[in-house]
């Protein structure tokens, strides 16, 4: 799977000569109102300056940080003050996205950007790779205006239909509030569950044993980037799953 940082970092690669060198932010915290100027001062944290983006929410900084490890430690210091979804924002990437008409060659008005996040047996609870790319997905949605995301919550086959369509649905859900929690407005992030309708692996090998590789690919969920209003062909969503699967545990749908 391509990871959003990642198909991000080589988005029109003739762009980067004329970026800056690294600059590292950290996003403190995001509010539909503005806060009192001394509120981060008082809580121990310095620095910090506003943003107000263009949905109109109020989005607070510590700027110009030397380098990703100190960037990660304001981050950590920040979340000890009680600021639990504060972010690294690497300033060059968002540079490349503001400035790019394309992203990893694609033309967002044709094609889908897609990034997946995994769950355990019978879980909803979001792992620290999938909060990593889910902050990814949210800086992305923030940088460009007209983009949203698809979230698509999906279950292996054990279990009864009704059980599993309950579980998707919470594995899309804690995807979404991790999102609005981010103050991604809810217009942008839409969401749906599809139990274990939708496998994309092998729940079973030809002899009919279980095969949890494969079930692990199915318990996901989908996030789906795509220009406002932009429909989704799922064959197209399956060549993208693909690429990251085994052929051995690949299933036609």
């Amino acid at each position: 799977m391509k990871h959003l940082i990642t198909v991000l970092a080589l988005v029109c690669f003739f762009l980067a000569p004329s970026l800056k060198a690294e600059s590292y932010w950290v996003e403190v915290a995001a509010y539909g109102e503005k806060v009192d100027d001394d509120y981060f001062a008082a809580a121990g944290l310095d620095d910090v300056i506003l943003h107000l983006d263009h949905n109109l929410i109020y989005r607070y900084y510590i700027k110009e940080l030397p380098g990703e490890t100190h960037a990660k430690a304001v981050q950590s210091t920040a979340v000890e003050k009680g600021f639990k979804h504060a972010k690294v924002v690497d300033m060059d990437y968002v540079r490349m996205v503001y400035n790019s008409p394309c992203i990893n060659g694609k033309n967002l008005d044709e094609e889908l950007l897609l990034e997946v996040i995994y769950f355990d047996f019978d879980g909803s609870g979001l792992r620290q790779e999938s909060r990593k790319k889910l902050d990814e997905v949210s800086t992305l949605l923030q940088v460009v205006p007209d983009l949203e995301v698809k979230i698509n919550g999906h279950t292996d086959a054990k279990g009864s239909d009704d059980y599993n369509d309950a579980l998707s649905r919470r594995r899309a859900e804690q995807a979404r509030q991790y999102l609005l929690a981010q103050q991604i407005p809810d217009e942008k992030v839409g969401m749906k569950k599809f139990g274990e309708t939708l496998p994309i692996a092998l729940n079973k090998n030809y002899r009919g044993e279980d095969l949890p590789e494969g079930r692990q690919y199915n318990r996901r969920v989908e996030l789906i980037i795509v220009r406002a209003g932009q429909e989704l062909n799922f064959d197209e969503v399956k060549k993208i799953l693909f690429a990251d699967i085994p052929r051995h545990l690949w299933i036609e749908i």
